[in-house]
């Protein structure tokens, strides 16, 4: 498992001061702190000044992880799931989830830029056809102003290729913004790359599935496989740039490419199924190889 972070926005009927009370009373170490971008050894339970809050008693909130990546670290995620149920909270078109999935490696080493743009190109090639119709409307295409598409159209592919830094790279696709489906610019700050797309949800199954989902895809990326199931160890596939290959844009092709597991693809299917019924869209049938 890669070092992840997350970023739950949502509204909550009590203090934000409160609230980090409950979550320690849990067993989970928090604090109330004031808007920024530092990382702690703790949670935090900050204001969010972009959410839409209406009705009297209700705050915008964002409750930011430390760096996670143990098994513990997992429940302490569930915890403060949980904990966000007792309590109340809620979320609404203006809430996001935001998932930070280490990508520098371990100590100062950073990735090529070469393996930058293979995600690039990963999360543009599936965005339209597969991506975004896992999500709720609101956050597909460029209807929500805090997750614009990360679409490379084929005008400016080489100009993006041609960059010789990560820097160069969110420049040329993405105009240095951070505000993309998939966030480029923190790499520079952080050394993740960050998942901006998925809606606000205080469900532990919606959460943890979506990060596994985005540690495939860096995995993907950078070359790094799942366990050989034969001798135990890690294996290293070569990555690969899905331009050049050009998979079909099916959900099929997206979760046998990331080499998902079972319980992650089954998850996958319902959500996507479950959008597709509501817009009366053709359901899809996972086939087992």
């Amino acid at each position: 498992m890669r070092r992840f972070g997350v970023e739950i926005e949502c509204l909550i009927p009590i203090g934000r001061w409160e609230l980090a009370q409950r979550l320690n009373e849990a067993g989970v170490p928090a604090s109330e702190e004031g808007y920024g971008h530092a990382t702690r050894a703790y949670w935090k339970v900050t204001v969010d000044g972009s959410l839409n809050v209406r009705g009297y008693g209700w705050r915008g909130c964002e409750v930011v992880s430390p760096v996670l990546r143990t098994k513990k670290h997992v429940e302490e995620l569930r915890k403060v799931c949980e904990v966000l149920t007792e309590v109340g909270a809620k979320v609404n078109k203006s809430c996001g989830l935001h998932v930070h999935v280490n990508f520098a490696g371990n100590g100062p080493a950073r990735r090529a830029p070469k393996d930058v743009l293979r995600l690039l190109k990963l999360y543009s090639w599936y965005e339209a056809d597969v991506i975004d119709l896992l999500m709720p409307k609101s956050r597909r295409e460029n209807r929500n102003s805090y997750c614009h598409s990360s679409i490379i159209s084929a005008y400016h592919l080489r100009n993006v290729e041609e960059a010789r830094n990560v820097s160069q790279i969110s420049y040329r696709a993405q105009h240095g913004s951070r505000y993309r489906k998939l966030n480029l610019e923190s790499y520079g700050r952080y050394g993740t790359m960050e998942f901006r797309q998925h809606g606000g949800t205080i469900e532990f199954d919606k959460v943890w599935n979506w990060v596994q989902v985005c540690q495939a895809m860096v995995r993907f990326a950078i070359g790094v496989g799942n366990r050989d199931k034969d001798t135990g160890r890690w294996v290293t596939h070569k990555p690969e740039d899905v331009f050049a290959t050009q998979p079909d844009r099916t959900l099929e092709s997206f979760c046998r490419l990331l080499e998902l597991p079972a319980d992650v693809v089954e998850y996958l299917y319902k959500r996507y199924n479950s959008f597709a019924r509501a817009e009366r869209r053709p359901r899809v049938t996972w086939v087992a190889a």
